[in-house]
């Protein structure tokens, strides 16, 4: 046999080994995402001017030229450099109406190398659109998905990015409902992990689990994790902080995971995945991990002021003529500042 032959049929046996090995990977990860929920949701027009005012009416669905042009012309040069995925926890029933009691948006900033969390305040009171046979109508954004929910998760993920458009001019890219208890789980899954927890959280966790617990270092196992979690839906009473506990929890989970081996995480990501409802498709999954990847060593998580940012308490009645308190904002000013952080405008 001559050398170049040789080396010819040497370089096929390595692009075949090369091939199969590409193969087997992309069959792997499907294998793993086809365990998680997916589900197909429409896609938002956004055909209302951005920063609508509150003197607009609720029934204008087309903007003037001038409108879109400038919508247009505000828009980030690199589009691309922000994703946002907006997060909720699945809704409970309160006082005979689902309740999503977390909901976060996450901004991906791809330049930056810096995932923003921002908490939408359930009490804001906003203006649903008409959707389907539900009528427009205001209400406070927590009882949004669930009320979308009455036809599907996918009726829930577009009513509350709809809303989320209207109300703030944020563009959700993708949306993740996450069963209350995936966190827990994770923690188990990892082992534990180590929190640092403030006074008003050690006193917190004191009554609600009888274990007295001081400022400080304490390792987490999934019960204390769910105590931990429920905290924040009641941060008022409490003086906890409950976004800056759900990133420092997640600082936390991130710490853990860096230093586990790659069998390990593999367990923990394939049983997160049943537990997971998605609007992402597979491709774009495997598309955003193949971004994150690059970056993941240097991805920071930051805390984004609550939105709307500069509310206000006011006394409403609801339908059936009862008091209840509600947050107030004005909805171009509060697009303004949103905007700046998911969509870099100025």
């Amino acid at each position: 046999m001559s050398k170049k032959k040789k080396v010819l049929i040497i370089a096929g046996i390595v692009l075949v080994i090369l091939v199969g090995g590409i193969v087997g990977v992309n069959l792997y990860v499907d294998s793993m995402l086809g365990e998680m929920n997916h589900v197909d949701v429409p896609q938002v027009e956004y055909t209302e001017p951005v920063a609508a005012t509150e003197a607009q009416d609720d029934t204008q669905t087309e903007p003037s030229e001038a409108a879109t042009e400038a919508t247009e012309e505000t828009k980030p040069a690199a589009k691309g450099e922000y994703v946002n995925y907006l997060v909720v926890f699945k809704p409970q029933w309160e006082n005979n109406k689902k309740i999503t009691k977390t909901v976060i948006l996450c901004t991906l900033n791809t330049a930056d190398k810096t995932v923003t969390m921002t908490p939408m305040t359930g009490k804001a009171y906003v203006k649903v659109p008409a959707f389907k046979d539900l009528p427009a109508a205001e209400m406070t954004l927590d009882a949004v998905y669930g009320k979308g929910g009455m036809y599907g998760t996918a009726s829930a993920m577009a009513l509350m990015n709809q809303t989320l458009y209207s109300n703030f001019g944020i563009e959700v890219d993708y949306n993740f409902e996450i069963d209350f208890s995936l966190l827990a789980n994770v923690v188990h899954w990892l082992g534990g992990v180590e929190m640092n927890l403030s006074e008003a959280e050690a006193k917190y966790l004191s009554q609600k689990t009888g274990v007295e617990l001081q400022a400080g270092p304490k390792m987490f196992n999934s019960s204390m994790t769910t105590a931990y979690i429920r905290m924040w839906d009641a941060e008022e009473e409490t003086g906890a902080n409950g976004i800056g506990g759900q990133k420092k929890l997640l600082d936390a989970i991130l710490s853990k995971a860096k230093g586990e081996s790659v069998t390990k995480l593999e367990g923990v990501v394939r049983n997160m995945m049943p537990m997971l409802t998605t609007s992402m498709t597979e491709y774009e999954i495997k598309e955003c991990m193949l971004r994150l990847l690059p970056m993941l060593r240097d991805l920071s998580i930051q805390k984004g002021e609550a939105c709307p940012a500069n509310g206000k308490l006011e006394t409403v009645q609801d339908k059936n003529g009862k008091d209840m308190e509600v947050i107030v904002f004005d909805s171009a000013e509060a697009t303004k500042l949103t905007r700046a952080i998911t969509e870099g405008e100025q």
